[in-house]
């Protein structure tokens, strides 16, 4: 039995999946060329190139449309790729029947292994001071909840790049199929990537991981599946995913979309003086 599952939300968290197979590219907001893409037969190769652009170009930005049974997801951020590291923003609101979800809404910036979130209301955070609507976000912190937090971004930015995942997790992990489609008239070439989760939970050592990978088991769920598309500059243009959530009935389901590759940026660390201190 396998459903589609996106790839890197089962290496880590819910949150993970926001940034998967983020690329980054340089140059105009689409292929121009309408050259056919390559066709990599491993993931080795398919990293490698992945990577390449990355390093080459840089920056992008990134916007999500994703549902929860009812519940429907929007969001929008950027990615830099920085000498020092991984910098990226993203924000995600939430709707049910029309009305805002306060419970599904916030955002976070990474400059380094520096995080900051505005979080989600509801129980378990913290009470921000007033005017200091950001919270410095640590996987070390007393508090569960910003804890959790703090994996989860951390699990994003790894999973900025495939290629680290695909490193990692490489005995789990197995390239099915690749084939041409077009993409809003440009070129690509899909790639369907299957995770063996039990494989994955032996490779994994964070035990949030563990805890995801082993409660998928347990529902009946043997592999995931995570899909790309890259244009002929190896830029990812899409990933789409589906994941069941723990109560068997309800599905995350979420589809990324990235643009303006090689474009300025704005990821910047809020002032210190709208930031609690969790």
């Amino acid at each position: 039995m396998h459903r589609r599952i996106p790839l890197l939300t089962a290496l880590g968290s819910l949150l993970a999946v926001l940034v998967v197979g983020c690329g980054a590219g340089g140059g105009p907001t689409t292929s121009a060329d309408n050259a056919p893409p390559k066709h990599y037969a491993s993931l080795a190769e398919l990293g490698g190139a992945i990577t390449a652009r990355q390093q080459t170009d840089r920056t992008a930005s990134v916007s999500m449309n994703g549902a929860i049974g009812p519940v429907t997801l929007s969001g929008e951020g950027a990615v830099r790729f920085d000498a020092g590291g991984t910098s990226m923003r993203f924000s995600q609101d939430a709707e049910q029947d029309g009305k805002p979800l306060s419970s599904q809404a916030y955002a976070m910036v990474a400059i380094g292994d520096q995080v900051y979130a505005k979080p989600p209301a509801g129980p378990g955070w913290p009470t921000l001071s007033p005017g200091k609507p950001w919270l410095k976000v640590s996987e070390k912190s007393t508090n569960p909840a910003i804890a959790l937090l703090g994996q989860q971004v951390q699990s994003m930015l790894q999973s900025v790049s495939p290629a680290q995942t695909f490193t990692k997790l490489g005995p789990a992990l197995t390239l099915v199929d690749t084939a041409d489609e077009a993409l809003g008239g440009t070129p690509t070439a899909r790639y369907t990537i299957r995770m063996d989760l039990a494989k994955a939970a032996q490779l994994r050592t964070d035990p949030a991981a563990k805890r995801q990978l082993t409660a998928a088991l347990a529902q009946g769920v043997k592999t995931v599946d995570s899909t790309l598309w890259l244009d002929s500059q190896d830029r990812i243009l899409r990933s789409q995913s589906q994941q069941p959530l723990s109560n068997g009935q309800d599905a995350y389901n979420v589809d990324f979309r990235y643009h303006d590759w090689g474009q300025p940026v704005d990821i910047a660390a809020p002032p210190p003086a709208q930031v609690s201190q969790g």
